[in-house]
């Protein structure tokens, strides 16, 4: 091979590496957008899995409140 064409192919070469760069770059910014919103919806789910704890926590507080008077009326 000739100094010129290995000059050629060597820039052949770097365009095809940069390329795959450029590609591996794009993807791995996408999947990091995903990974993003699915943590904030991971982390939606816990906030309203702990205020739903919540509301069951005070409605059986009420309820438990409720059967003790009705106990209490009966005796």
């Amino acid at each position: 091979m000739t100094g010129i064409g290995a000059i050629i192919k060597s820039f052949h070469s770097d365009r095809k590496s940069d390329s795959a760069k450029k590609t591996l770059d794009e993807r791995m910014s996408v999947i990091e957008n995903d990974i993003r919103h699915h943590d904030k919806r991971l982390d939606d789910g816990d906030s309203n899995f702990k205020i739903l704890d919540q509301k069951i926590d005070r409605n059986n507080e009420l309820l438990n409140q409720l059967i003790g008077e009705v106990r209490a009326g009966r005796k």
